[in-house]
């Protein structure tokens, strides 16, 4: 009982700056990167790219390659030193990319970075094993990686399905889980069913040579719209863009 009055007594004791938020506080700051802190960070990439072979005229044999560009640009970034796995094609089967995920046995300072191109449809994603990888699939295995920050960039058909993470990450006062998607959860994707793909790389390589090369959620949707708008004077396809969630000052990237 001492004890307990003493902490109490201390803890009433220390006066907090005006307006200070938790999200401020050293404890807040090992579950969050934001810019003040990003650089605590270890970060860890897994891509993934499944194509699917044209059948009267719809499907795609983009995903694979670029996936494998991708993943070759993101071992140049410092945040990376946790290393970039690439699961591509018939390789990227669900228990794989389980195994993946599961098996990083991260911690609260990792942060976990999923990239999938590939299609989409209601139910989830396709795996290069002709196998669905649902939402609830994909949020169980990134949860018992035990990664303090998880960030799920997907490129396909209806992939917003994926926006909204679990009671768990939603209800954090900072959210540990920062998402965007190329489409809305009843969409298609609209750019040559590539979706965001290769304009995630084009501002990375812009990002990646500047001071800093800090990529934020909000930074990213913000390029996106830029790009959209250019496509749109040029009255040529819209880039689509679905959702995103997580706040704006979420750290994707760091270089």
């Amino acid at each position: 009982m001492l004890k307990a009055a003493l902490l109490v007594l201390f803890c009433a004791s220390v006066a907090l700056p005006a307006g200070a938020a938790a999200a401020h506080l050293p404890a807040a700051k090992a579950v969050y990167p934001d810019p003040s802190n990003y650089k605590d960070f270890r970060y860890h990439a897994l891509v993934i790219g499944v194509d699917r072979e044209p059948v009267n005229g719809s499907g795609s044999t983009c995903h694979v390659p670029y996936a494998g560009r991708l993943s070759a640009f993101l071992k140049k970034w410092k945040c990376f030193s946790g290393g970039v796995v690439t699961l591509k094609g018939a390789e990227a089967t669900k228990p794989r990319i389980a195994a993946a995920i599961s098996g990083m046995r991260l911690g609260p300072k990792d942060v976990l970075v999923i990239y999938y191109g590939g299609h989409g449809d209601y139910a989830g994603i396709m795996c290069g094993d002709g196998q669905n990888l649902s939402p609830d699939d994909l949020f169980g295995y990134m949860k018992r990686s035990g990664a303090g920050f998880n960030v799920l960039l997907v490129s396909a058909c209806y992939s917003g399905i994926f926006s909204d993470p679990d009671e768990e990450w939603s209800e954090s006062p900072r959210p540990k889980f920062a998402v965007a998607t190329s489409a809305g959860e009843d969409s298609a994707t609209t750019f040559g069913e590539v979706g965001f793909g290769p304009y995630l790389l084009k501002f990375l390589k812009l990002k990646y040579g500047s001071a800093g090369g800090v990529v934020t959620l909000g930074g990213l949707a913000d390029f996106i719209k830029t790009e959209n708008a250019s496509w749109k004077k040029r009255g040529k396809t819209r880039l689509s863009y679905g959702r995103n969630y997580g706040p704006e000052d979420s750290v994707l990237f760091w270089n």
